[in-house]
């Protein structure tokens, strides 16, 4: 990996942004630009939670509702269910698009998906939110930019 692409990476953090080249009116390469999207999906990571939230879907589902809002989304339908003998599934329709979680309390892991369309929703606010309740030990975040690869 080249210098110029390492430190596009390190000025980016852990959002993946992609680049294309842009032609200028010769038809040479102009500066990369990044590539506009329809939306950021989140994907959350949260090991060793708190064990007594793992397994709590009323508890969870709230967390995700106020996560929603947090966030400045708006929500449209909620719904939770609870697997035998546990674990945890809550999704959240938002008129931006949705929030979903997913837990496995044997392993005190809660795994959250928040795709969102629009400038006025922050979906970093709703994944801290939750981080916060669920207290991991560890968790990892990711961003992937969705539909950007469609011309402009």
């Amino acid at each position: 990996m080249g210098n110029r692409q390492q430190n596009r990476q390190q000025a980016t953090g852990d959002r993946e942004v992609k680049v294309q080249p842009a032609l200028t009116a010769l038809g040479r390469r102009a500066r990369l630009a990044p590539v506009r999207s329809l939306g950021k999906h989140l994907l959350a990571d949260f090991y060793e939670c708190r064990h007594e939230l793992v397994d709590d879907p009323v508890a969870l589902e709230a967390l995700a509702v106020e996560a929603v809002t947090r966030s400045h989304g708006t929500v449209v339908s909620r719904h939770h269910h609870h697997f035998e003998p546990s674990g945890v599934s809550v999704v959240i329709m938002v008129a931006e698009s949705h929030l979903a979680l997913h837990t496995w309390p044997e392993h005190r892991y809660v795994g959250v998906d928040y795709f969102t369309c629009g400038p006025s929703v922050e979906p970093r606010l709703a994944i801290e939110l939750m981080r916060d309740a669920l207290q991991p030990r560890r968790h990892r975040i990711r961003e992937v930019q969705r539909g950007d690869e469609l011309d402009p």
